[in-house]
């Protein structure tokens, strides 16, 4: 998942990418879907890396401003609290 904003709104639209793809993650969780922050992706991008922005067709006018990898995940951990066990004395 690519965000992209104005170029003139860069800074302002790279905090709003940040919390939306934070909910977009929080989100994803809830449907079984894993995700990673692409930084490297992110990186490659802000530097105007030419042949990646060329691939994906993001224009000049245009500035990525976060990536976020969405998937299914390879493990599934269960998210439980580890507790101490339960003493119950029936009387």
């Amino acid at each position: 998942m690519i965000a992209t904003a104005p170029r003139e709104q860069k800074e302002l639209g790279r905090d709003n990418t940040r919390f939306s793809l934070t909910y977009v993650q929080l989100y994803a969780q809830t449907l079984g879907l894993g995700t990673c922050w692409s930084g490297l992706f992110e990186y490659c991008s802000m530097a105007e890396y030419e042949p990646l922005l060329r691939l994906l067709n993001i224009s000049k006018d245009r500035v990525v401003t976060g990536a976020l990898l969405v998937g299914y995940p390879l493990y599934n951990f269960k998210r439980l609290v580890d507790r101490n066990t339960l003493e119950i004395t029936w009387q």
